[in-house]
């Protein structure tokens, strides 16, 4: 990244045509600032500047791409601290939910539906989820044990938490 800001982020995810891997893959990537990576608490603070979720998260975090047949929508995966409280986490995760998320898509994803987050389950995951109905894409975020799995694709979240699974 040559700045920190959601836009350069979404910018920088977004994969020229020739660059989109096969429909239903998952790539990995890390995000770079001057050579270093960002570390969770600075990423969550440009998303949702009032949450205190990052006080809960280990620094270090993981992004991904899932691909569909014309774009791919990142993803990330943050993993609670050793000794943190989940039930506090949750709590304060929720603050995300007040925060510009359209920013997070690589393409304008337009307006949120009316009525804001719903709750939803994928698996045994329960999640909370944001639709955007002009572009068709959702924004997801769910825990699935220690891991808060954020994701701008309803899609996307459903293959990482099934790869988080056969990795436990």
């Amino acid at each position: 990244l040559n700045n920190f800001s959601l836009e350069s982020i979404a910018a920088a995810l977004k994969p020229a045509e020739n660059e989109l891997l096969p429909k239903d893959s998952l790539k990995e990537f890390g995000l770079k600032l001057n050579g270093a990576m960002v570390a969770s608490d600075g990423f969550l603070a440009l998303i949702s500047p009032t949450s205190t979720i990052s006080s809960f998260i280990n620094p270090d975090f993981s992004g991904f791409l899932y691909y569909d047949d014309k774009n791919a929508w990142p993803g990330y995966v943050f993993k609670l601290k050793e000794g943190a409280d989940l039930t506090q986490a949750k709590t304060a995760v929720a603050a995300l939910e007040k925060a510009n998320l359209a920013a997070l898509y690589p393409v304008n994803p337009g307006a949120p539906a009316k009525g804001g987050f719903k709750n939803g389950s994928v698996g045994d995951i329960k999640t909370r989820y944001l639709t955007f109905p002009t572009a068709k894409v959702s924004f997801v975020y769910g825990w699935q044990g220690e891991y808060l799995i954020m994701s701008t694709s309803f899609d996307g979240f459903k293959k990482a938490t099934g790869l988080l699974q056969s990795e436990e």
